[in-house]
């Protein structure tokens, strides 16, 4: 473990450390990639069974109003860290101590101004969602309170995903999901309902933060590097809006959805979202790792390219696979696993799960185009399916209900993919971006086809769900290996250097 590297803050001497060559900045990005997946595997297990008994304790009303609430929040830190985070990252030198320092400051600022505001404006919670509970603003003060946990931290953070240590932002994650689903499922047993939730988010803000400093301990100084800031923010404030129209388009769920449907209406929607989008799991581990990696072979196209086709070709497999169970196997897996009270959901998951399968695409090929200086185009394609969504969103919540509102959602999701991939062809003329989905795709509806005939009626218990489930899984797999020779190419190489 690195510690904080005594940098001479008057020097102005790179205090990242991560002046590396390409090479090893792959050979730490895969390991990077395998601590994410090992994290994720085991954070998923503890997610798993975690959200089970959330799912089983509390009713959809309190997963709705919680959302809602948590949106309320979002909606006062829409504007995060300016984008200064990114920045540093693409930076393609070592950010100084200056720099460093100087975002540290800024974050602290921004975590103190949201407390404020949110301390003053809670009251107002009610106003416009009328059937919050009576604690709705208490519970929004006390998220403020980690909002300035997670601002803290971003200085540590920053470094250690510019350096690729991915192995100690994996602990942090993994730890952070264990103190959440720990401290909230048991709060939710002893009764205390949404508070429950709550109370996890806390304890994971406050352990993730004291693990950050403990793991990269990078202090700032007093020192305040005005010209350094405003450079950052050339590339961190078009970087930041993509996310900033992001959120305005993710926001009809809980402001319009919330506000026409009600509480319990936005808990269906999230449930359904937060479960089909399953796969995205595996979009945000190599994405996460892609970025700095990317920003690095910014000035090798074909490197670049080959990354890219990579990425995408396992992640559309991923999510082709997750969408074959739950076509299969929905009835049975929402009914067994979660209880029946989320039956009223389970269209709404299959539009999710089939949707993330070209859905899936914008988040791996966003970081090759921050990577490479072109954060606005992202921007602009957030603005446009934002505009979209909230001229939908209305009319489809109106007339057709929660069902009416996803399926317009994800339509508009897909057909933003669909005029990236024109986009992205563009910049990269050499990517290959419709051969990771064709056979997938037909593998997964056949599978999915056979599955609910033959497998579905079979379903009794948790025994044979999980078997069915194994089953699926395993069918996909070899099918897809059996078309795709490249793919079983890559699985070859893979195996051969984890054997080494």
């Amino acid at each position: 473990m690195s510690g904080a590297e005594p940098d001479d803050p008057a020097s102005g001497r790179a205090a990242g450390g991560d002046e590396l060559s390409a090479g090893e900045y792959r050979r730490r990005a895969l390991i990077g990639g395998v601590a994410l997946a090992l994290r994720t595997a085991l954070a998923q297990l503890v997610v798993l069974g975690g959200t089970i008994v959330l799912a089983r304790r509390l009713s959809p009303r309190d997963f709705g109003a919680f959302a809602i609430i948590q949106f309320a929040l979002s909606f006062l830190t829409v504007f995060g860290d300016a984008g200064l985070g990114g920045a540093l990252v693409q930076k393609k030198t070592a950010p100084t101590r200056e720099e460093l320092s100087s975002v540290f400051w800024v974050q602290l600022a921004l975590g103190g101004a949201v407390l404020l505001v949110a301390a003053i404006a809670a009251e107002g919670l009610r106003l416009v969602w009328g059937d919050l509970p009576p604690s709705a603003p208490w519970i929004l003060r006390a998220l403020a309170v980690n909002f300035a946990l997670v601002a803290a931290r971003a200085v540590p953070m920053i470094s250690m995903e510019r350096e690729l240590m991915f192995v100690r932002l994996a602990a942090i994650d993994l730890v952070g999901s264990l103190s959440f689903y720990l401290v909230a499922c048991g709060m939710a047993l002893a009764g205390f309902g949404m508070w429950s939730l709550v109370a996890g988010v806390l304890a994971q803000g406050a352990l993730g933060t004291l693990l950050a400093f403990a793991m990269r301990p990078v202090f700032p100084s007093l020192v305040w590097d005005g010209a350094a800031v405003r450079r950052l923010l050339r590339f961190g404030v078009p970087h930041q809006l993509k996310f900033v129209v992001g959120f305005a388009g993710g926001a009809t769920t809980p402001l319009l959805c919330g506000a026409l449907l009600g509480a319990e209406a936005v808990g269906l929607i999230q449930w359904a979202q937060t479960t089909g989008f399953f796969p995205i799991r595996l979009v945000e581990i190599v994405s996460r790792v892609s970025f700095p990696l990317y920003a690095r072979l910014q000035d090798d196209r074909p490197a670049l390219t080959r990354q890219i086709d990579r990425s995408v070709a396992i992640c559309a497999a991923g999510a082709f696979a997750f969408a074959a169970v739950i076509f299969a196997l929905g009835p049975a897996f929402v009914s067994i696993v979660y209880s029946s009270k989320w039956l009223p959901a389970l269209p709404m998951l299959y539009l999710f799960a089939g949707s993330i399968t070209v859905g899936s695409f914008v988040p791996l090929v966003a970081p090759a185009l921050d990577a490479l200086g072109k954060p606005k185009i992202m921007l602009y394609q957030a603005i446009v399916t934002m505009l979209a969504a909230w001229a939908a969103a209305v009319p489809l919540a109106l007339t057709h209900g929660a069902v009416g509102f996803v399926a317009g959602s994800v339509a508009l999701m897909v057909a933003g993919n669909v005029v990236m991939a024109w986009v992205v062809r563009r910049e990269l003329p050499a990517l290959r971006i419709a051969r990771p989905f064709v056979a997938p795709s037909l593998i997964a509806i056949g599978v999915a086809w056979a599955g609910r005939r033959w497998a579905l009626p079979r379903v009794e218990g948790p025994l044979t769900l999980t078997a069915a489930i194994v089953g699926v899984i395993v069918v996909f797999a070899i099918a897809l290996l059996a078309v795709d020779r490249e793919l079983l190419g890559e699985a070859r190489l893979i195996a051969r250097k984890q054997a080494r």
